[in-house]
């Protein structure tokens, strides 16, 4: 498996998600972005969870995935190691075609042998470019492994345009995970939103680097599903 530049298009989706997805499989970031969507629900992908990044290369390009590194989650966040010591300590792993999905300060990220990139990059560079940001904290690792190639579920996918519903679906999660809403304003339909959970304070706070204000009820809704991934993975720990 090769990484690859970015395939974004004038104007195509900027963000994380799915510019680890095109450079995995070449594909552009709006059909990458177009995939995610239909795992999560998303009206937009600014923003998204490790789960359905991971579902997306499985389901809809048959690649595979290996949990390398994913501590507890009771793990204070001034104890996981920055990128740069994960990536020192980890040398005899990132032997030449093999990749790594890294999540480091709440962003996605390849890394092969001595190579990098990422949505910010868009081009494929040393780990060592002033660019990447080895001093964020890594939360997971994942190898990837497989030949990408769009499934019949993936072709089934680009065509399908799931109806939902943001905001209906960020209060439900809201409601079952304890998560606070608190909208500031209301423009056109949209609101500004700050997104909290009461009982959780900054050390465990998984919204701690990302932020938690929230523009448009699809932002809101990521935000809230990333405390429901966060409390799901304390409960199955």
């Amino acid at each position: 498996m090769n990484l690859n530049p970015v395939n974004r298009t004038k104007n195509g989706n900027r963000y994380c998600g799915p510019a680890v997805i095109s450079s995995v499989t070449g594909c552009t970031t709006d059909e990458a972005a177009k995939l995610i969507r239909t795992i999560s629900g998303q009206r937009a992908v600014r923003g998204a969870a490790t789960r359905h990044v991971l579902e997306a290369f499985s389901q809809h390009w048959g690649v595979s995935n290996r949990c390398i590194f994913d501590p507890h989650w009771r793990t204070p966040r001034n104890q996981l190691p920055t990128l740069a010591g994960w990536l020192r300590d980890n040398k005899q792993l990132r032997t030449s075609g093999r990749v790594f999905l890294i999540v480091a300060g709440h962003h996605f990220q390849l890394v092969s042998g001595r190579k990098y990139v990422c949505g910010i990059t868009r081009d494929v560079v040393s780990i060592k470019d002033d660019k990447v940001k080895r001093r964020a904290r890594v939360s997971e690792v994942y190898e990837l492994t497989g030949t990408p190639k769009l499934t019949d579920a993936g072709l089934a996918a680009l065509a399908k345009k799931p109806p939902v519903n943001d905001r209906v679906e960020a209060r439900k999660l809201a409601r079952k995970y304890g998560v606070k809403i608190e909208i500031d304003y209301i423009d056109d339909g949209f609101p500004g939103a700050y997104v909290y959970h009461p009982e959780l304070d900054d050390d465990c706070d998984p919204l701690m680097d990302e932020g938690h204000y929230a523009y448009g009820w699809w932002e809101v809704r990521c935000k809230v599903e990333t405390y429901a991934d966060y409390f799901n993975q304390r409960a199955a720990a």
